[in-house]
């Protein structure tokens, strides 16, 4: 039977509950912000750039669960080099230079505007903090050949996450022969 888990214990401490509710408070919010403010095809574009790089993160997940080193890796480095080229160049260069110094040209700024702009610049500073992690993680790869373990993982919660894993590891068996993989839950 499915035991009741405090649904705070993620949140033990301010760490936790940024990366748990703000990062994809953040994350998510300016695309639907933008429908409600009537920037449907800034929305647009952000929802189709931020989320083009994820084909090639769950492609990478996907070679992970079944265990191809060599294709995982290769999508990884494939993820990572259009993530940072999105999220570091396109994203900054072209949607939030058209939302700041466009927009002001043609119609007049009001506080919707402002708090769009606002939540653009938190995410492009989330992109840059992932983008931080994902070069360490480039960096781990091309000093010991392999991904290894998620950086993400800190000294918050950690006993946690890794009984998490283990319960993962034991899901995650051959059965006649032929990998299964399931996803935490």
């Amino acid at each position: 039977m499915h035991q009741l888990q405090n649904p705070f214990v993620q949140f033990s401490s301010v760490a936790g509950f940024l990366s748990a509710y703000c990062s994809p408070l953040c994350h998510h919010h300016p695309h639907r912000l933008s429908y409600c403010l009537n920037y449907i095809r800034i929305g647009s574009l952000i929802l189709f750039l931020t989320d083009f790089s994820h084909c090639f993160l769950m492609s990478t997940k996907l070679f992970s669960c079944l265990k191809w080193r060599k294709a995982c890796d290769t999508s990884f480095l494939l993820f990572a080099a259009v993530f940072m080229f999105i999220h570091l160049v396109i994203f900054p260069s072209k949607i939030l230079h058209n939302t700041q110094y466009y927009f002001m040209e043609f119609y007049q700024p009001f506080f919707g505007y402002y708090f769009f702009n606002a939540l653009l610049m938190v995410l492009q500073l989330l992109y840059i903090s992932w983008s931080y992690l994902i070069c360490i993680m480039i960096y781990k790869f091309l000093i010991h050949g392999t991904m290894g373990k998620d950086v993400r993982k800190g000294s918050e919660g950690s006993e946690e996450e890794d009984e998490m894993g283990k319960m993962t590891e034991q899901k995650n068996s051959t059965v006649d022969g032929q990998t299964t993989c399931q996803l935490p839950g």
